[in-house]
């Protein structure tokens, strides 16, 4: 484990606990920000919090993957592919991302002095997975425009957006993909509208898998371009 991880570890648990002696409803705050079953509103504080929840471990890991990329050149020889490398990279991020989520949960225990019962399990899971959804969107970004930081504003904008555009009714939490770590908005809390875990979990999903065009040829093409020394074969 390296110290890079060990620091995003500190950094979750710090927050989390941090977040959970600041929020009024620590269960509320698992549950999407600015929700309850009398009201839905778009509050800047309840938005900010948040994103303090979820986008520390999002942006850590993105931040991993911009120093994987630009450090490609040192490592991926080692594997004699560079999809070989790519794997790897990405199944790490991965499971650094799962693993710092469970973090989150054993905090989140120790918070609300409960176990970890299904009403703090499914928000955790939503968040988890969306999180992952997230990093996924943002790297195919930067694989695209060359640009992380284009690609981790775009993802806080397109969060905080698809927040309002719910609460303004311009959209349904069915129907906007940056909600969906959001528990209240799942069908039994919102009902009409609201979206199918199953659904919007194997759509999270697929966006997920779908870096793993990388490691096809035509792929490789565009993993090499984002790579720092284009040698690496």
């Amino acid at each position: 484990m390296n110290k890079k991880f060990l620091l995003s570890i500190v950094i979750t648990v710090g927050l989390t606990f941090f977040l959970g002696i600041t929020a009024l409803d620590f269960t509320d705050l698992l549950s999407g920000p600015g929700w309850t079953p009398e009201n839905d509103g778009f509050y800047g504080m309840d938005i900010v919090q948040w994103l303090l929840l979820f986008m520390p471990v999002y942006a850590l890991e993105l931040w991993h993957c911009e120093n994987m990329l630009d450090q490609a050149f040192l490592y991926a020889y080692r594997y004699q592919k560079v999809q070989r490398w790519w794997l790897h990279t990405y199944g790490t991020l991965i499971l650094q991302t799962v693993i710092l989520y469970l973090c989150v949960s054993g905090c989140a225990c120790i918070i609300m002095g409960n176990h970890l019962t299904k009403q703090i399990a499914l928000p955790l899971f939503l968040i988890m997975l969306h999180s992952v959804f997230l990093l996924a969107f943002s790297i195919w970004i930067k694989m695209i425009s060359g640009n992380m930081i284009v690609a981790s504003i775009l993802a806080v904008v397109l969060e905080t957006a698809a927040k309002f555009m719910v609460v303004t009714q311009h959209l349904t939490p069915a129907h906007s993909p940056f909600s969906w770590g959001m528990y209240y908005y799942i069908r039994q809390n919102y009902g009409d509208g609201g979206f199918s875990v199953m659904v919007v979990a194997v759509i999270q999903l697929l966006v997920i898998c779908s870096l793993l065009i990388l490691v096809s040829r035509r792929g490789k093409v565009l993993l090499l371009r984002r790579i720092s020394d284009g040698k690496v074969h």
